[in-house]
């Protein structure tokens, strides 16, 4: 009977431990999935993000670049003259206040690129840059003005196409209820965890260093998917504009990750706290901290407990008299011996 019962604790144990780590992981998924849906599924928060990541100088230097490239790829000497202050006119141009309807446009067609099928790729519109190219080749060298791409060519620059965002694509189509589902998944788990375990402090503290490790995972997961993820990208132009939209879209849940972290941390520093006090309870005395430890320890090695009391001197007892102490009370019993008075024994002899 007594292994029958070791042996079905021993199994509810490892029970609890699955259920405490389904839990935990059904947790952070929902927490991931809560995330791609408030910034990536929803469209006003995606086009707030994204469109502060076009506006960035990293993308408007790409995009200068692409438009000089594609203007006078035919022209590499005129490329190499007129390169610098092209790309620095067209890079300043799509900063000013003139091109953030554009850009904001350019954001929207972003979201039904990855969230919808309405969208084979995304264009960036740049109506003035054709004036400025035919500008400043017009001061070097206006023979090759009539060979140059016409205006709407110059003015048109692809920033994405669904086969660059394909991973993405495949992420973004999950339902808005999977997160919800997760979610409330991880709790449940938890709960019964809770209900079932003999030690409840044991599953808070296992739940929270599970969390905690989680979180490390998601945070270190965040930079190499974004480097897996342009790694793959050929166009350089595509690649930068990627790069600053995943950078800025997750920099949110890298926030969120970091406290999710501290969170998992303090339950499980509550959970071994309270279970110490606890168990010290038990047994009869109050846990003491590190410090009084040590200094229990210091007067230990010195021959004496800083905790023991001194001992009181033992009262002189009175000549003849020995003290028995019993749970009743105490008797005294006087034995007088005579010395001098023989006994009966020496009589006889």
């Amino acid at each position: 009977m007594t292994r029958l019962r070791l042996s079905g604790a021993a199994g509810w144990r490892r029970v609890v431990m699955v259920l405490t780590f389904m839990a935990a992981a059904s947790f952070l998924f929902g927490y991931v999935e809560l995330w791609v849906t408030d910034t990536v599924i929803d469209s006003r928060r995606f086009g707030e993000v994204t469109t502060s990541a076009l506006t960035s100088e990293p993308v408007r230097d790409a995009v200068a670049t692409a438009v000089v490239d594609r203007a006078l790829e035919d022209y590499p000497l005129v490329q190499t003259i007129v390169r610098r202050p092209v790309e620095a006119a067209i890079s300043g141009l799509l900063g000013t206040a003139l091109f953030e309807e554009v850009l904001r446009s350019t954001a929207s067609e972003l979201h039904l690129l990855i969230t919808t099928d309405a969208r084979d790729q995304v264009v960036l519109r740049i109506g003035q840059a054709y004036q400025i190219i035919y500008g400043i080749v017009d001061v070097i060298d206006p023979t090759i003005l009539e060979r140059l791409p016409p205006p709407e060519a110059l003015s048109e620059v692809v920033i994405l196409t669904k086969e660059t965002v394909a991973p993405v694509r495949v992420a973004a189509r999950r339902t808005p209820f999977i997160a919800a589902g997760a979610l409330l998944l991880g709790v449940g788990l938890f709960a019964l965890s809770v209900f079932r375990a003999q030690r409840r402090l044991d599953v808070v503290r296992l739940t929270g260093l599970q969390l905690a490790f989680g979180s490390v995972l998601i945070l270190i997961f965040v930079p190499i998917s974004r480097i897996a993820l342009t790694g793959g990208i050929e166009r350089p132009l595509s690649r930068v504009v990627v790069d600053q939209a995943y950078r800025s879209l997750t920099s949110s849940l890298v926030t969120r990750t970091w406290l999710l972290l501290a969170f998992g941390l303090v339950l499980a520093g509550i959970g071994f706290v309270v279970a110490q006090r606890r168990r010290a309870a038990l047994e009869g005395h109050e846990p003491r901290s590190i410090f009084s430890r040590g200094l229990s320890r210091l007067h230990s090695s010195s021959g004496r407990s800083p905790a023991s009391p001194v001992p009181a001197p033992e009262p002189a007892r009175e000549e003849g008299k020995t003290g028995v102490d019993n749970d009743v009370g105490t008797a005294d019993v006087d034995v007088h011996v005579d010395k001098e008075s023989p006994t009966d024994d020496e009589e006889g002899t």
